[in-house]
């Protein structure tokens, strides 16, 4: 008898954490940047050459001099990004799915005050007929100059990583 008290209390007592353990409804996310880039190469053959975020000088054509990665790709891996101007940043791999060619990062520090949350990242799909597509995303959350210096910041990265990323394809072609 005392077991079946046990086991009732247990049941009742899950049953009201179940009923607390409830999600909320997902909400929609507005980008501040969303690109969709188009290669004549398959999508296996981008993705060597993004998977290893420690790579991603190469295509930098000269903005970044190095990168130093520390920890697990799959465990929040920190990027010291030491860039050709002498300055340098620390950025996390917050999400690294590569079953769908998915990487998402943030900027650690130094974030510009006011600045709240931020992420960039791209994700990798085929291109029926024409080869594959990245979709790049940015968003940064917070008061609006710190939100658009990092913005700014951002959005130059990606337009140098892409262009360093179809040259680099390019040169695979030959």
């Amino acid at each position: 008898m005392k077991t079946i008290k046990i086991i009732a209390g247990l049941l009742l007592t899950c049953a009201g954490y179940q009923a607390n353990a409830q999600m909320e409804a997902a909400q929609k996310i507005t980008l501040d940047k969303d690109t969709t880039v188009y290669f004549d190469v398959s999508r296996e053959t981008v993705w060597k050459l993004v998977k290893v975020p420690a790579n991603w000088a190469e295509f930098s054509k000269g903005y970044i001099n190095s990168i130093t990665v520390n920890g697990d790709i799959n465990a929040n891996m920190k990027r010291t990004i030491q860039f050709a101007d002498g300055s340098s940043r620390v950025d996390e791999i917050s999400q690294f799915t590569p079953e769908y060619r998915f990487i998402v990062n943030r900027v650690v520090s130094p974030v510009p005050k006011g600045v709240t949350e931020n992420f960039y990242g791209f994700s990798m799909e085929v291109d029926p007929g024409k080869g594959s597509t990245m979709k790049y995303m940015i968003k940064v959350d917070g008061d609006s100059e710190g939100k658009k210096v990092l913005l700014a910041t951002l959005e130059n990265e990606m337009r140098i990583f892409i262009a360093g990323l179809k040259e680099a394809l390019s040169k695979l072609e030959k």
